[in-house]
């Protein structure tokens, strides 16, 4: 059977080619979150040829998809492989990974990750520090290599340079462990999966930039990293600490700061210094809240209804209206959605219809819509279709 991408382009213009190994512009400040989205829903699609995604991630300067389909999609900035279609070129439009059973994917800032069917983890791109745990000494993968020593995956999170992953109720995380962001080991990084020894049944985990966050069953929320370093070769003991929160149902984690959506539907959020939790507090004027994704400097939440709001740093038109608003929340003009993702300077949203709707930063094709360009609102970002035999 053949396969086609289908770009579905809102706004002006196309652009293609090879870009350099660099960005063409560049925003001071550190690297991406690594965070991700993905619901377990199951979205009736607005058109039967159309290959519904059902998880959206974004990183530094790309972002992938996987669909229904169990296609993994990437598009954006590919100096180090993220995209995982073989090359290093650079795509404004979805590119197709060799993947056809994922459920899930996930983002960091040069690597990507999707979780299959069978329960096993690949991962592609930057390979500097470990970060794909297929246990071999290499720079980047620019195809998706399998993560090893690691079977019955439920979830998959990718940090800036290291991945995490919980496994029958366990943590596991591999790649840059400077800061400990890692675990339980001595070493500057690992290119295997090492189990995080933690209390509790663990059913989620969420990498950031310099630290890991894990949710229990009951709701208990243990981070560690971004511990003082003493040394570059030797990472940080490793020190877990426990948010005092009431009991949560989703964590989200960034560079210095994690958040989290309680059972009551409420938002809170805090920052990681030196191996601790600080500045624990309920972010105002949020209800009904499903779920909560952090990027870098700027946040969004997605209601019960649907509808997504996003604040802080806008200088790039993360919030969604173009960079017009200084302050408060924003809602950006998306169908009602399942997901939300707040990547580096862009963000994404997954509506119920499979259809992902991206905004902000796009000099590096990181919207999917087949362009580039500054401050953009939100556009359909590429879905995939099966033609007929």
């Amino acid at each position: 059977m053949r396969f086609a991408l289908v770009l579905l382009l809102i706004g002006c213009g196309s652009r293609t080619g090879v870009l350099p190994l660099e960005p063409p512009r560049s925003d001071a400040g550190p690297f991406d979150v690594g965070v991700d989205a993905s619901l377990p829903t199951d979205p009736v699609p607005t058109d039967p040829a159309l290959d519904p995604s059902v998880s959206v991630a974004a990183g530094l300067f790309h972002s992938c998809a996987a669909t229904r389909g169990g296609r993994v999609l990437c598009w954006g900035f590919n100096n180090q492989g993220q995209i995982g279609d073989g090359t290093r070129t650079q795509r404004f439009g979805p590119a197709p990974a060799p993947i056809r059973d994922a459920v899930q994917v996930t983002a960091g800032r040069a690597h990507s990750c999707a979780l299959r069917e069978s329960g096993t983890v690949m991962c592609w791109g930057s390979h500097l520090d470990g970060q794909l745990g297929n246990g071999e000494v290499s720079t980047a993968e620019v195809s998706p290599v399998e993560v090893v020593d690691l079977r019955n995956v439920e979830s998959v999170s990718a940090g800036s340079d290291h991945t995490c992953a919980v496994s029958a109720g366990r943590a596991y995380c591999w790649g840059n462990n400077r800061n400990g962001q890692v675990g339980a080991i001595r070493s500057a990084t690992s290119r295997r999966p090492v189990e995080v020894p933690l209390e509790g049944r663990i059913v989620e985990v969420s990498g950031g930039l310099e630290h890991s966050c894990a949710r229990t069953a009951l709701g208990e929320v243990f981070c560690w990293g971004q511990a003082v370093v003493r040394s570059d070769e030797v990472a940080p003991p490793f020190r877990p600490f426990q948010v005092s929160l009431p009991p949560v149902d989703q964590i989200s984690t960034e560079e210095s700061t994690g958040c989290a959506v309680t059972s009551a539907g409420a938002v809170w959020c805090w920052n990681v210094r030196d191996g601790r939790a600080d500045a624990v507090a309920q972010v105002e004027g949020l209800r009904n809240v499903v779920q909560v994704s952090a990027g870098h400097e700027f946040w969004c939440a997605l209601d019960r209804a649907g509808t997504v709001r996003c604040w802080g740093n806008n200088d790039r038109g993360q919030l969604g209206d173009r960079g017009a608003a200084s302050s408060g929340f924003v809602a950006p003009d998306v169908p009602a959605s399942t997901a939300v993702i707040a990547g580096w300077r862009h963000a994404c949203t997954l509506a119920r219809s499979g259809v992902i709707h991206c905004w902000g930063r796009n000099w590096e094709g990181q919207l999917g819509d087949g362009s580039g360009g500054e401050l953009r609102p939100p556009v359909i970002a590429a879905v995939l279709r099966e033609d007929a035999p």
